[in-house]
């Protein structure tokens, strides 16, 4: 299951998200849908503990993914279409 309770994100002044409250149940398919910039990517950082909330909580399966807890790391996965490499230089 994944607990949003109360969660605030967002960048800079620019919320994304204020006061998000939602559970998904296991055994079900749920799609995320939205304009670019909505928050679609953010969102699933933050199931995937890559980002943490600045307010509220978010769990699954009952742990804080931000922990990086390793029984819930080796279940849970998510790679973006984009990401940043360190700058690197031989």
């Amino acid at each position: 299951m994944i607990d949003f309770d109360g969660v605030q994100f967002g960048y800079g002044r620019q919320p994304l998200f204020s006061e998000l409250t939602f559970q998904l149940a296991e055994a079900n398919i749920y799609g995320l849908l939205g304009l670019n910039g909505a928050g679609k990517t953010s969102l699933l950082r933050l199931i995937s503990g890559q980002l943490k909330p600045q307010q509220g909580t978010v769990r699954v399966d009952g742990a804080d993914p931000f922990q990086r807890n390793p029984s819930l790391i080796s279940r849970v996965s998510f790679l973006a279409e984009e990401f940043e490499l360190p700058s690197w230089r031989m």
